[in-house]
C-alpha cells in the first residue's frame, strides 16, 4: 500500500517492553554522594540529588512513552478491525446490488 501507514504491532510491543524494562532498571539504582568530600560534600550531595532527579524524570518519560505506544497500538488495532468490518460490509452491499 503506497503512502499508507503500516503499524507493526510486534515491533511496537518489543519497543514497549524495552522502554518498560529500561524504566524499571534505571529506577532500581540511586546514586549516592561519597562521604569524605570535605568542604565540598554538601555541594556534591546537592548535585547528586539533582542527577537522581534527572534520572527519575528520564525513567518517567520512558514509562510515559511506553504507555502512549500501548494506547496508540490498541487504537490502531481497533480502527483497523473496524475498517475491515466496514470494507466487508461495503463488499457485501456491492455484491447484493450486482456491482463488481
Amino acid at each position: 500500500m503506497s503512502g499508507g501507514i503500516k503499524w507493526n504491532a510486534d515491533d511496537v510491543s518489543r519497543a514497549v517492553n524495552i522502554l518498560e524494562y529500561s524504566c524499571e532498571d534505571v529506577c532500581s539504582y540511586t546514586l549516592e554522594a561519597p562521604s569524605g568530600a570535605g568542604s565540598n560534600e554538601a555541594d556534591l550531595t546537592a548535585q547528586v540529588e539533582r542527577i537522581n532527579k534527572v534520572i527519575w524524570k528520564a525513567a518517567f518519560c520512558s514509562s510515559a512513552v511506553a504507555h502512549g505506544l500501548t494506547a496508540a497500538s490498541e487504537a490502531f488495532a481497533s480502527t483497523d478491525d473496524q475498517e475491515a468490518i466496514n470494507f466487508q460490509a461495503m463488499q457485501e452491499y456491492l455484491r447484493n446490488r450486482g456491482a463488481r
